[in-house]
């Protein structure tokens, strides 16, 4: 029997608790870490991480990376000398700060902290006054080659080449806002917005704020997912993992005003007084005015107790080139089902039968359940002839979710082992007999399908249950986090622990670690964001594998003996009718201009050449792509225009585009896929 449990964001294990009771000593609960308990937490961290680490110089040489990343995420205070006095310290200088940390002593971190504040911020906050008298410099138009000729993952050489990057920074803000605002408003609003995020650190004193810092780095040096959480990344953490929270019912995004509507959810508070429109701008809320405010500061300001009022000044969508008056309008917030957002399906019509088709954004609580209740939903008027799940963008969520998931599609069976730092493996899987669907299944995955996700894909992939479908790769995380609450007795220690505890792997015995999930059937799609892959972040841990679940290293299994067979003898006929039909599909042509494109400003980088800016013709100018679900942002490489998140009031739960305002050849061919499977499975199906 293989019983659930909660292994991705559950608490730490009662060995590992009990090492911590051993160690405790009484320390008051505060708003900051001090110095005294980063001391403590440190080595315990280390005991009870999955690699066993050391204090050595490999370790701080990454947390003095990720603290340095902390202060300067842009590359725009420090140039590459004032870096390289951090980053290019000696192996003796880095022993011995080594031997400091082991004793607590965090005076190296809190003296950077003031000389940062007196001179790279100072340096800043002086040219910054500037920007003003730089308006033709931020307003003009700037092409791609000219981003492209800039390594933003250096820090830049010279004063000059520093100011040229803020002005740019400045640049890319007023192109954005300029869609909101007037020419005036927009460039008042981009040099404000630079301003900003210097003056967030006049106020910050380095001795309350270098143990926290230090602590942040130092986590994340132990491997990519492991994170000290502190009060905020703890409310957003617990709102990923919650089905619902009290609001108006709106999905937005930032606006230099506040934040703009882009879609209204169904049944909610917004809805029923029928007031709002896509595209409003919510630029007040109960009075105070949101300008300059972050997203995490305004959504917390909509969001509130059910059955309370709030009042949001709105500024109505323009029409016929003419801005409306701002309105006031008093919402009574109410329950937002968060399910109905997270797990979307619709039904499609083929030549084979009708199909279903799933989208799942994340692995919250209770998942697997919404995701069959939107099968049945499907199946009300006539039973669905196969099942597309679109996993594309999802991130993962609760290790045992993908498991009850993955269970939906299989009998009683083995689906994932999780294996702790003393080599113990315990598996986990499927306790119920009943297959809860039975035909014909394809996963759709992109590159941004991760942890919880991969379980799902890899799972069903092994047992022969579904075909998987994508551009490229899964992203590639194989690793179990634990969530460890400091803040009870008797730690009583601010924040949370997010830990790298375990490793996991397949029925079959493989870990999707750095290696991910690769498709059975490859089609085009949005470049692939080598440095977004797990084998590409520091600290990753290698690709390994295991002896596979008893019975299933050879598939020995019924439903893989049921499955797999049929799936290896149809896998060429579906990969080669796709590949015609994408040859012929000229909705495929963005992704594919995308593709050269992006491999043509690679060789160019590589070679360092600048490439030419083509003349933006009828014939030249560069076709949007397609985004594949929510195209993932970070600063590095934001979502481009037009093809944002969309946010609900929760900004931790991005809602896809709304498939009946784009183009999706991605899931119009995998649902053609499904279709050939299903005609498939009709004349030669698994064998009962």
């Amino acid at each position: 029997m293989y019983g659930r449990r909660r292994v991705a964001t559950g608490r730490v294990g009662r060995w590992a608790v009990a090492t911590l009771l051993l160690a405790a000593f009484a320390l008051q609960a505060a708003d900051e870490l001090s110095p005294e308990q980063v001391k403590w937490l440190m080595p315990q961290v280390m005991q009870m991480h999955l690699t066993r680490p050391q204090m050595n110089v490999t370790l701080v040489k990454r947390l003095i990376k990720n603290f340095l990343v902390r202060l300067d995420a842009t590359h725009t205070l420090y140039l590459q000398p004032e870096a390289d006095k951090r980053l290019k310290m000696s192996d003796a200088d880095l022993e011995a700060l080594a031997q400091k940390l082991n004793t607590g002593e965090l005076t190296y971190f809190t003296d950077w902290l003031k000389e940062f504040k007196a001179e790279q911020l100072a340096r800043d906050q002086a040219w910054l006054k500037t920007l003003k008298e730089q308006r033709a410099q931020i307003t003009r138009k700037v092409e791609r080659a000219e981003y492209d000729a800039i390594d933003f993952d250096s820090y830049p050489a010279t004063e000059e080449d520093r100011q040229k990057r803020i002005a740019l920074f400045a640049n890319r803000d007023y192109q954005l806002y300029k869609e909101y605002l007037s020419e005036d408003e927009a460039f008042n609003y981009a040099v404000q917005t630079m301003q900003k995020r210097r003056d967030e650190w006049d106020g910050l004193d380095p001795e309350v704020v270098a143990p926290n810092n230090v602590m942040k780095a130092f986590m994340q040096a132990l491997d990519p997912h492991s994170e000290y959480m502190d009060a905020k990344d703890i409310a957003q953490f617990e709102t990923s993992m919650a089905r619902s929270f009290a609001g108006v019912g709106i999905q937005i995004r930032g606006c230099p005003l506040g934040v703009q509507i882009l879609d209204i959810i169904k049944d909610g508070p917004a809805a029923r007084s029928g007031k709002f429109d896509n595209g409003d701008q919510i630029i007040a809320v109960d009075g105070e005015y949101m300008a300059g405010k972050s997203m995490e500061e305004i959504v917390n300001k909509i969001k509130g107790e059910k059955g309370s009022k709030v009042r949001l000044t709105v500024r109505k969508v323009s029409k016929d080139g003419q801005q409306e008056k701002t309105d006031e309008i008093t919402v009574i917030r109410d329950t937002i089902d968060l399910a109905a957002l997270r797990v979307t399906g619709k039904k499609r019509e083929t030549p084979a039968g009708p199909v279903g088709v799933i989208a799942v954004q994340s692995f919250y609580n209770d998942v697997h359940k919404d995701v069959l209740a939107r099968i049945k939903e499907l199946s009300l008027e006539k039973p669905l002839a196969g099942l597309v799940l679109d996993l594309r963008n999802n991130s993962g969520g609760l290790l045992q979710e993908a498991v009850a998931l993955a269970g939906l599609f299989i009998g009683e069976g083995p689906v994932v082992s999780e294996r702790d730092a003393i080599g113990r493996d315990h598996w986990s899987g499927d306790t119920d007999e009943k297959i809860h669907f039975d035909q014909p299944v394809v996963v759709l995955v992109n590159q941004y399908s991760a942890s919880a996700a991969e379980i799902v894909t890899g799972a069903l992939r092994d047992y022969g249950r579904a075909i998987v479908v994508g551009h490229t790769q899964t992203h590639g995380k194989g690793t179990v986090q634990r969530v460890l609450d400091l803040n009870r007795p008797p730690l009583f220690l601010p924040g949370r622990l997010k830990l790298t505890y375990q490793q996991y792997f397949l029925a079959g015995g493989d870990s999707v670690q750095i290696q991910g999930v690769k498709p059975d059937i490859t089609i085009p799609g949005l470049p692939l964001l080598e440095d977004q892959l797990e084998k590409n972040y520091e600290g990753a841990l290698p690709f390994a594998s295991i002896k596979g679940a008893e019975g299933t290293l050879s598939f020995e299994h019924e439903d893989a003996k049921r499955w797999r067979p049929w799936k290896e003898q149809i896998l060429p006929v579906l990969n080669a009718a796709s590949a015609k039909r994408v040859a012929e599909n000229k909705e495929f042509e963005p992704f594919r201009k995308a593709e050269a494109e992006a491999a043509e400003r690679a060789l160019a980088k590589k070679e360092g050449r600048t490439l030419e800016p083509k003349p933006e013709t009828q014939d030249t100018k560069e076709p949007k792509a397609p985004v594949e679900g929510v195209q993932a942002t970070t600063p590095e490489h934001p979502a481009p225009k037009g093809e944002e998140p969309k946010d609900p009031e929760d900004p931790a739960d991005p809602e896809t585009v709304k498939e009946e305002d784009r183009k999706d050849p991605q899931l119009d061919e995998t649902v053609l896929i499904l279709s050939d499977a299903i005609a498939e499975w009709k004349k030669r199906g698994p064998e009962e």
